[in-house]
């Protein structure tokens, strides 16, 4: 009778143990695993930012809007489209500047903005100063934010907020109006 170790049983049959190497070359599961969560990692980052287009009206008012300000106060503003002509406006998300793929009459169109994060942001460049900015969610029928000018009344920005609407209309009140 053959040797066996000790934690073998005795009714193992000598041709009923495995012999030769077991093969370990499994280098490709993993290769799948990890094509696997990037697939998920990058469909998940995409549905949760709800990358859409978005559009920016550009209107000029006869009397400036504050913060709380609500449809009916845009319309007594006296709040009309004008034309996108030497005003610039530029999206940031985080610290990544974005322009507009196309200004046509008094809109901007922006492709694959990142509408459900805080982390949005817009910034306008006006030819003229201006006495006040705000960024107005006209199916909501209030203002998203009031831009903060710099020192020339001339560039505006602000934070967009979170989980906005594809639409916005951007009121700018010139300094010499009302």
């Amino acid at each position: 009778m053959a040797t066996r170790a000790r934690h073998e049983a005795r009714w193992t049959a000598e041709d009923a143990v495995v012999k030769g190497r077991v093969a370990r070359n499994r280098f490709w599961v993993i290769l799948v695993l990890f094509g696997l969560i990037a697939v998920v990692s990058t469909w998940a980052f995409t549905r949760q930012l709800n990358f859409q287009d978005l559009q920016v009206q550009l209107q000029v008012c006869q009397e400036p809007l504050a913060q709380d300000a609500t449809s009916a106060d845009v319309e007594a503003a006296g709040c009309t489209p004008a034309d996108v002509t030497d005003e610039r406006v530029r999206l940031w998300h985080q610290s990544s500047p974005r322009d507009p793929v196309s200004a046509e009459g008094p809109t901007w169109q922006f492709e694959d903005v990142p509408i459900d994060t805080v982390a949005n942001a817009v910034q306008v460049d006006l030819p003229e100063p201006a006495r006040s900015v705000v960024l107005f969610d006209h199916d909501e029928g209030s203002v998203r934010t009031a831009l903060t000018p710099d020192a020339a009344d001339t560039r505006w920005t602000g934070t967009v907020g979170t989980r906005g609407p594809t639409s916005y209309w951007l009121l700018v009140t010139p300094s010499q109006a009302g």
